[in-house]
């Protein structure tokens, strides 16, 4: 039987039906009476106590546990929270040859954020050097994609352009939420390890910073291949990682993979979805606003990426119900898509433009 936390008013009516039945003659219902102080005090110290078991016993749950608690169950499982991470990745510096780049070379990005290059290096005789660097902040908002320009502090005049490399700069992240944590043991709880399977991959690729979303394959290229598609919604507008993340989730693969498997991270290849509504009941600027973050959360939380022998549709069912949950509608009509919309392996769809139309 589940454990009931009294009300504080149960617990004051439990109390006088005591005092009343223990004390011929009284009754602390009646006022003026002590009884019916005492009732009220001793309710009141009762309420504590059961919230205080019920607290208690949430703890031994992940599925209810505080922050506190739900770190101890991870760090029995050998799962800690996800600390927030510095970008890393590389910078590409094209100069004369033999110009060196002392270690901890400031590089600014226009919006002000900045790195520094980890290690001295010398420009070769090909012109250029791709010099390992690290953000100065953790968090997403460092992360860079390719061929973004830096400045460089201070300034060396045999240097003549500074970017962002092919790979992008990544692996930045905000310190793991409560509920992604949550549900990330809770997932290693329902999927033990079972030496390679399916499951494994994906808890591997999820422990990484950033990665928010994980779907594996097996055999998916052919007989020992695993292929692991993997998003970093929180880190990137898109969502989609650099390969500096991949990079990153491959690591682990190698390490923990057994000896005989080949796996690969892969980014998957967005395929933008426009949705045209038509005759939005009431049409105001907010159930439009609602409307709109109502498919933005449809579109982060049902799409995955069609798998080998495994295609995804998009259901034009859950567009309909998606705006039909939004706050404030009463009616409308979806004209496009026209019905489910089937992706090929690798594509997932994403949200495009929305487009509401009168009439």
């Amino acid at each position: 039987m589940a454990f009931k936390v009294e009300t504080l008013k149960e617990w004051g009516s439990r109390f006088r039906a005591s005092f009343r039945a223990e004390t011929p003659g009284s009754d602390a219902w009646l006022w003026p009476n002590v009884w019916g102080v005492l009732a009220k005090v001793l309710a009141q110290w009762a309420y504590l106590f059961d919230r205080r078991i019920k607290t208690a016993l949430d703890q031994a749950f992940v599925s209810k546990a505080t922050i506190d608690y739900l770190t101890r169950h991870g760090d029995e499982l050998g799962m800690p929270r996800k600390q927030a991470s510095y970008p890393e990745g590389a910078v590409r510096f094209t100069g004369t040859l033999g110009t060196s780049i002392p270690a901890g070379t400031i590089l600014t990005r226009d919006d002000g954020a900045t790195y520094a290059t980890d290690a001295t290096a010398l420009v070769p005789a090909v012109g250029y050097i791709d010099v390992a660097v690290t953000g100065q902040a953790t968090g997403p908002s460092g992360n860079a994609l390719a061929d973004t320009p830096l400045v460089m502090s201070p300034a060396i005049a045999a240097i003549t352009e500074t970017v962002v490399d092919p790979k992008g700069i990544g692996r930045g992240s905000d310190i793991e939420g409560i509920e992604d944590y949550r549900q990330r043991l809770l997932f290693r709880k329902r999927n033990p390890p079972h030496g390679g399977s399916e499951s494994d991959y994906e808890m591997w690729a999820l422990s990484v910073a950033g990665v928010t979303r994980a779907w594996a394959k097996g055999n998916a290229f052919r007989e020992g291949t695993v292929a692991v598609w993997v998003m970093m919604d929180d880190a990137y507008l898109d969502g989609i990682p650099q390969q500096a993340d991949l990079d990153a989730v491959q690591a682990v693969f190698d390490l923990n993979k057994p000896a005989t498997a080949t796996a690969v991270a892969i980014a998957p290849n967005l395929d933008n979805i426009d949705i045209t509504i038509k005759n939005l009941t009431p049409d105001t600027a907010e159930v439009r606003a609602n409307v709109e973050a109502a498919l933005i959360e449809l579109f982060k939380q049902a799409p995955q990426p069609s798998l080998p022998d495994q295609p995804f549709s998009l259901r034009i069912s859950w567009i309909w119900q998606a705006i039909a949950n939004a706050t404030g509608e009463t009616s409308h009509e979806v004209t496009i898509p026209g019905g489910d919309i089937t992706f090929a392996t690798g594509i997932m769809p994403s949200l495009g433009n929305v487009i509401l139309v009168r009439g």
